[in-house]
């Protein structure tokens, strides 16, 4: 009977201490898992905001190169309006005959040069073709 007792004794010690390993190793686990989980999460939360500030960037660049190139397309527009205003000014002057000064031309040779130049170089953010 006290052989019995014994091992009775010795099987539920030996049942809760593989309980409580088990209980301990899992935890542990766990735990890992938990923190492993957090540091992905965090990632994942700065690679959004860095792909979403990336989007809003490009967004506001392709605005400010289309009101660019609308500005542009106003400034020629207006322009050639003033060019058909004088031309139709003048038309009947007899001080037509007479040649521009050289710092006027060269004045509106370089502005009509520069309106070139930056059209060339303007980017739609819109792919070629």
């Amino acid at each position: 009977m006290n052989w019995l007792r014994i091992s009775l004794t010795a099987a539920f010690a030996l049942i809760i201490g593989v309980l409580l390993w088990a209980a301990f190793h899992y935890y542990g686990k766990t735990i890992s898992q938990q923190s492993e989980i957090s540091v992905a999460t965090q990632a994942k939360n700065q690679a959004e905001f860095v792909a979403e500030n990336q989007s809003l960037t490009i967004g506001i660049l392709n605005t400010l190169a289309e009101a660019n190139i609308n500005a542009k397309q106003t400034m020629r527009s207006d322009v050639e309006a003033q060019i058909v205003t004088i031309q139709a000014a003048i038309k009947d002057d007899a001080c037509t005959d007479k040649l521009v000064p050289v710092a006027a031309a060269d004045s509106l040779r370089r502005q009509a040069d520069g309106l070139r130049k930056d059209s060339a170089n303007s980017n739609t953010g819109k792919p070629a073709g």
